[in-house]
């Protein structure tokens, strides 16, 4: 097995300390270290290389991170990050897809999190032996990596909605609406089509577990994309709590009144980085009230409604939580 640096618990990480070992097979890229960092030049579409000499359980490992910084390739991107267990070829059937990482040439941790999901999953194949790492499909660019791990970070510290704890609410026409978890058409944010540009998404945090506790020195709400949609590379959303303590949605929540919290910039990088905004003083004071949940609303009004085409975002309500302290 190759020489990895173990951090607290199960981290593996490949870095500058350990001169990234194992990274071979470099296809369509040049790759040099240099001042702790793997250096990447692109030189043709589809870069990809192997980190090889792996002998790691699945089951230990929910997530990969790296951090990055790149410049020279479209803003619009994706990538993969394909594994194989012992005996078996590197195959589609086995592949992540990520994307958009950032060309802004500023420090960023892009976040695969579905690894124990869909066909041939990560936890079927049992023991990793292999990864293939292909940072960009496109063919240009130059990207340093500082740090790259396998880990499976803990969540005690967070709290996730229950399946009814979600809705997805046309402010123009009520009665297109999205009730809970299970159902499986895409949870919008944004615009979803010419006539309406004002998808609501409202998220409902349990906070039953806190209330003994009272308050909380830090709490942060997160989520992920699972596709952003449009011609605008990234959009500013309004996100705020609702002045009410909801127990269960109903379509006129889409405009309660609520208390804005702050705004995030959401985009195409927002499938790789969590969208996060500290929350502690709504959280807070809903404490005091002694409510069951606290209710965000995520809005991204005003928008001028000026092309026929989808804008906005779907969100992965599988990552949609609450951290705190």
């Amino acid at each position: 097995m190759s020489a990895l640096v173990a951090l607290a618990a199960e981290d593996l990480v490949w870095n500058g300390a350990n001169g990234f070992s194992g990274w071979v097979q470099p296809v369509r890229m040049q790759l040099r270290q240099e001042d702790g960092v793997m250096k990447v030049h692109v030189t043709g579409a589809d870069p990809s290389l192997v980190i090889s000499g792996l002998d790691v359980n699945a089951s230990d490992y929910s997530q990969i991170e790296f951090e990055y910084r790149g410049k020279g390739f479209p803003t619009k991107n994706t990538g993969q990050i394909y594994f194989a267990g012992k005996g078996q070829s590197l195959s589609q059937d086995r592949c992540y897809t990520f994307g958009s990482l950032r060309p802004d040439g500023e420090w960023h941790k892009a976040v695969i999190t579905k690894l124990r999901k869909g066909k041939d999953s990560w936890l079927d194949v049992g023991k990793i032996t292999m990864l293939r790492f292909d940072i960009i499909d496109q063919d240009s660019g130059d990207i340093e990596i500082k740090d790259f791990r396998l880990t499976n970070p803990q969540t005690e510290n967070a709290i996730y909605p229950g399946e009814d704890d979600f809705a997805d609410i046309s402010a123009a026409f009520l009665h297109i609406v999205r009730f809970g978890k299970s159902n499986k058409t895409p949870f919008w944010i944004g615009k979803s089509n010419q006539f309406d540009h004002r998808h609501r998404g409202l998220f409902r945090i349990p906070l039953e577990t806190l209330i003994p506790k009272g308050s909380v020195s830090k709490a942060v709400f997160e989520m992920r994309l699972a596709l952003h949609y449009g011609p605008t590379y990234e959009r500013e959303y309004i996100v705020e709590a609702i002045n009410e303590d909801i127990q269960k949605f109903k379509a006129l929540d889409v405009r309660a009144d609520a208390t804005v919290i702050g705004k995030v910039k959401i985009g195409e990088y927002s499938v790789c980085e969590p969208v996060r905004l500290d929350i502690t003083s709504a959280v807070n004071a809903a404490l005091e009230k002694v409510n069951s949940a606290i209710t965000l609303r995520v809005r991204s009004e005003p928008e001028e409604n000026n092309d026929p085409c989808p804008s906005g975002a779907v969100v992965d309500l599988n990552t949609v939580r609450m951290i705190f302290q």
